[in-house]
């Protein structure tokens, strides 16, 4: 019996001085990554009303940027914003990939790369890109909308405007 004991009191002191206790960081395990999600939609709203929508088919947020697949977005002064990819850091918006933008009012976009400062609702287009409004069309290799003003300003334009009769 007192062999069974300090056989026992042996792998005990064993285990206890052979056994490292180390703190794991969960943060680097995840390498990164804070969240993954699919078929995903994302309501703003403050006190008030709602300040905007997306929807997206995948997204991935990482060391605080969240990225997005097939973003679809709505706000009071946006119909329509789409891309393939979406990349919000901070306030802004990165969009890359057949660019669609529908306004409530007014033309509608395409380009292959903008970028959306919501805080502002300015659109940056940085690609060459095609405008339509009805009949109207416009080309130009850059443009910055302001949606608050209703303004356009592009660069290197090419366009067709047909005007009321008198």
């Amino acid at each position: 019996m007192e062999l069974v004991l300090l056989f026992i009191m042996g792998a005990i002191l064993v285990l206890t001085f052979g056994i490292k206790v180390t703190d794991i960081d969960i943060k680097k395990q995840l390498s990164g990554k804070e969240i993954e999600f699919t078929d995903t939609t994302f309501i703003e709203v403050d006190m008030k009303t709602v300040q905007s929508i997306a929807h997206s088919s995948y997204g991935v947020r990482a060391d605080g940027v969240l990225m997005l697949d097939e973003l679809n977005y709505h706000s009071s002064n946006l119909e329509l914003l789409r891309a393939k990819k979406g990349t919000y850091r901070d306030d802004k918006i990165f969009l890359d990939g057949d660019v669609f933008v529908r306004q409530k009012e007014g033309f509608e976009y395409r380009a292959q790369h903008a970028v959306y400062d919501k805080a502002v609702e300015i659109l940056d287009v940085t690609s060459p890109f095609f405008a339509k409004m009805n009949e109207n069309t416009m080309q130009g290799n850059s443009m910055r909308y302001n949606l608050r003003q209703k303004e356009v300003l592009a660069r290197d334009i090419a366009a067709v405007i047909y005007t009321a009769k008198k």
